[in-house]
């Protein structure tokens, strides 16, 4: 159905379970409360090592739609004592500003705690975003999930022979 179409039939809403029609359409009627629910939600899969965090992203795209919810996800897994983080992009083709801000919430959450890895990143639309956003400079991006693996545990290893050494 159109926009003409819209304003001109008949108004069928249902909010809240509660009908309301309004057959001349001549009237706006304006609701305080009119649930919409999107699927925000995001599918990912979490592989738990004793050293590291891998966290798959199983979606296509990080977008405004379900950067928050990896936000949170993001929060979450920090506030759980997860000490390095590995971020899987392997199936990601696209990425918005919200998406790169979720990225960014997940750099400035392990900085001073632990490390954050990017890996497989390897779809072109979105290494050219991160490259533009000059990203590329801020963030561990590692091209491969072994790489990245490798390069928690070398990290961890400096951590512990630093530690031994105070």
């Amino acid at each position: 159905m159109g926009l003409s179409n819209f304003l001109i039939g008949e108004l069928d809403l249902k909010v809240n379970n509660k009908k309301y029609f309004d057959k001349s359409a001549t009237k706006f009627l304006h609701f305080t409360i009119l649930n919409i629910k999107f699927n925000t939600n995001m599918k990912y899969s979490v592989n738990k090592d004793d050293i590291y965090t891998v966290v798959k992203i199983e979606e296509k795209q990080i977008n405004s739609l379900n950067a928050p919810h990896l936000k949170s996800e993001l929060v979450f897994f920090h506030n759980e004592g997860v000490v390095h983080l590995i971020l899987d992009l392997d199936n990601i083709e696209y990425v918005d500003s919200s998406g790169l801000s979720a990225i960014l919430t997940g750099h400035r959450l392990w900085r001073d705690s632990g490390v954050f890895v990017i890996c497989r990143a390897k779809h072109p639309a979105v290494r050219r975003l991160i490259e533009i956003s000059k990203l590329d400079k801020i963030l561990i991006i590692i091209p491969t999930l072994d790489e990245a693996i490798d390069y928690v545990m070398m990290e961890q290893l400096e951590r512990d022979f630093a530690s031994e050494e105070e």
